[in-house]
């Protein structure tokens, strides 16, 4: 899949209240969005109450990002409240990520995070994973290959508690 413009995404979703998800599964798909400044996959929720739960995304391949090879945010304005839970990021491979700027392999918030055994090679921005705004984290058996032009910051956690972070 390929996004064309840069207010696309490949895969986008979210916004526009009373939303919530339940069970979303990507596997075996590549992505490429290589001059556009935008993410491979986004998924936002800022509308209150809504929750996005049960996401898997395995077994692909996202290269040559604009930005950000997957994104999912949007947080409370008023105190945390998770607007998603039960994340896996898993056996995927980003590779080229962030070539117009800032942008990553993976950047998220949630509870209940896995994100296992994924390759991350050349990331754009001085991090490789941004994690923010959740518990439970699992962050565990990935490779990590060469990030910005410094090498710094693999992994950004910010107001996560209880991580497990392993064999990385």
């Amino acid at each position: 899949t390929q996004a064309t413009e840069q207010s696309d995404a490949c895969i986008r979703t979210g916004g526009g209240g009373a939303n919530n998800l339940n069970g979303l599964t990507i596997r075996n798909c590549e992505f490429t969005c290589p001059n556009i400044y935008t993410q491979a996959i986004s998924i936002y929720n800022e509308d209150v109450g809504d929750l996005y739960q049960n996401i898997l995304i395995e077994n692909c391949w996202f290269h040559d990002i604009g930005r950000i090879g997957v994104e999912l945010y949007g947080t409370s304005t008023t105190g945390y409240t998770s607007k998603y839970k039960y994340i896996t990021l898993r056996n995927n491979k980003f590779e080229n990520t962030g070539l117009l700027g800032y942008g990553m392999a993976i950047s998220l918030a949630g509870d209940y995070v896995t994100i296992e055994n994924n390759l991350i090679i050349n990331c754009g921005a001085n991090q490789a994973i941004e994690s923010s705004h959740g518990f439970f984290h699992r962050i565990s058996g990935n490779r990590i290959i060469g990030i910005g032009n410094d090498n710094f910051w693999a992994q950004s956690l910010y107001y996560v508690d209880n991580v497990i972070y392993s064999n990385n």
